[in-house]
């Protein structure tokens, strides 16, 4: 299964990356442009399955961008959402009248903006799946490595059997690898502790001793890109085959 493709287009890096935080961690491929011209030459060639369009841009705007590829027969059932500093009763309807399947304004807000997205990708969910995934991990805290071993893992956390002592937000660096998979790359993970199940008062007897960490940006070996394609497909795989579990 493909991960599904977002197009962010504005023409101030700032923003893109702030968008690009929103889906750090969910399942989607996401390509940048800097204008309308350049966003439809990727329309073209990429086919994404979302176009998030900055209104106000050079070369070519928003308004024009969205109406050329509703013009377009093989690029006119695309969604499209429209982001601007200001939307008026007129924006509104110049938006609707060029074929915009939404719209947003800035300053943007991460919920808002996940919330729009799932209109069209219902994969970018506020909880993800957890499928069992036993492998050995190696944490960083603090400038100090502990041993540990997963229990699960979703594409937002994983949960690490450990005798480590932490406390919730430390921040932490896992570093593992897939189990059953053809690629022996790391994959290295900056997170913060989300929750602690303690030895002596254990918060879920489903689990052992360990932490829940919550994943801040996925890294490793190679290109980003790859190691988030990775466990999503490592994720995919084990749905398919039946073994997941509750959502996280």
């Amino acid at each position: 299964m493909d991960m599904p493709t977002i197009l962010l287009v504005d023409d101030t890096k700032l923003l893109l990356e702030i968008e690009k935080s929103f889906l750090e961690n969910s399942p989607v491929r996401v390509l940048t442009a800097m204008n309308g011209e350049e966003a439809l030459k990727i329309v073209n060639s990429e086919r994404p399955d979302l176009v998030i369009l900055d209104q106000n841009m050079p070369v070519m705007n928003g308004v024009t961008c969205c109406a050329a590829i509703r013009r377009d027969p093989d690029l006119k059932k695309i969604p499209v959402l429209m982001i601007s500093s200001a939307i008026s009763r007129e924006d509104r309807e110049m938006y609707r009248r060029v074929g915009c399947s939404g719209f947003l304004a800035k300053p943007l807000e991460r919920q808002s903006f996940l919330k729009e997205v799932r209109t069209f990708l219902p994969a970018v969910e506020r909880r993800e799946p957890r499928v069992p995934c036993q492998t050995a991990v190696r944490m960083e805290i603090a400038g100090s490595s502990f041993a540990g071993t997963s229990e699960n893992i979703s594409l937002k956390g994983m949960f690490v059997s450990t005798a480590c002592q932490v406390t919730v937000d430390a921040q932490v660096v896992l570093r593992f690898r897939l189990p059953d998979t053809d690629d022996a790359s790391w994959i290295r993970v900056k997170g913060r502790v989300a929750w602690i199940n303690p030895e002596r008062q254990l918060t879920n007897r489903l689990l052992p001793p360990g932490v829940g960490v919550e994943f801040v940006e996925i890294v490793g070996e190679g290109l980003p890109i790859l190691r988030k394609t990775e466990l999503y497909e490592f994720i995919e795989s084990r749905r398919r085959k039946g073994v997941g579990i509750a959502p996280a």
